[in-house]
């Protein structure tokens, strides 16, 4: 995919130069709505477990409905659970992410593309290209199984009890919400002052907000949230 993206990028500059102008704003606009579409949904889901949570806390609680509300999250897992539910050894998960990887951009996924495209556009070689995607995969490789790691530890702790599992979805989806809906917001913003040039200061401060700076303030913003939900569920004594 790398090695394609150098050459088409190549080709369009050189042959089809209005083509690239469409597609980055046609492209980012229907990748921020879609963003901000499942932020609105994850909204609605979140609003119903928290009803969930309440009926928990005055003892009564439908086993059946929270598993179809965590179900009702996505289209994509909707559509992939009958084929997980077919892995039942450690290799089968093999096959399935790999089509999953061929089938869905991941937002690293789109920014290695475009670091490969904007690599293909200067002096670096086709040996430097190439190295991108395996840096990549190194840095992924890392990242997830770190993932993995702590995400096990948290559904450990989580799925003891039916009243943690909520808890912990409640907490989860929360977060997802507030993630989709800030970046979503943000850069179809941006794209509307651009291309608009409207030059309110309202738009001048939404232009100049760096969404990588946004990023780590959200990170920050979600360790903040991971320990003020420990810190509600100890001390309030929940459980």
């Amino acid at each position: 995919m790398t090695l394609a993206m150098a050459f088409v990028t190549k080709w369009t500059e050189d042959s089809v130069p209005e083509l690239k102008e469409m597609c980055s704003i046609v492209g980012t606009s229907i990748s921020r709505l879609f963003l901000i579409f499942i932020g609105i949904l994850n909204f609605i889901v979140a609003i119903n477990i928290y009803k969930v949570f309440i009926n928990m806390r005055h003892k009564s609680y439908d086993e059946k409905e929270m598993e179809e509300l965590l179900q009702s999250r996505g289209f994509m897992s909707r559509v992939l659970n009958p084929l997980l539910n077919l892995a039942n050894k450690s290799w089968h998960v093999y096959p399935i992410g790999f089509l999953f990887g061929l089938g869905f951009d991941t937002a690293s996924e789109v920014a290695l593309m475009a670091i490969s495209a904007g690599a293909a556009k200067s002096d670096i070689g086709i040996t430097g290209i190439m190295a991108l995607p395996i840096l990549f995969a190194a840095g992924m490789s890392l990242f997830d199984t770190a993932d993995g790691v702590i995400m096990t530890n948290a559904y450990k702790w989580a799925f003891n009890t039916p009243l943690r599992k909520v808890y912990y979805n409640l907490t989860m989806t929360s977060m997802s919400v507030i993630a989709a809906l800030v970046i979503g917001t943000l850069e179809l913003a941006q794209v509307i002052s651009s291309k608009m040039e409207l030059t309110g200061w309202g738009w001048k401060l939404v232009n100049s907000l760096d969404v990588g700076a946004v990023g780590y303030i959200l990170v920050g913003l979600f360790v903040m949230i991971w320990i003020a939900s420990y810190g509600i569920w100890k001390f309030n004594r929940i459980e």
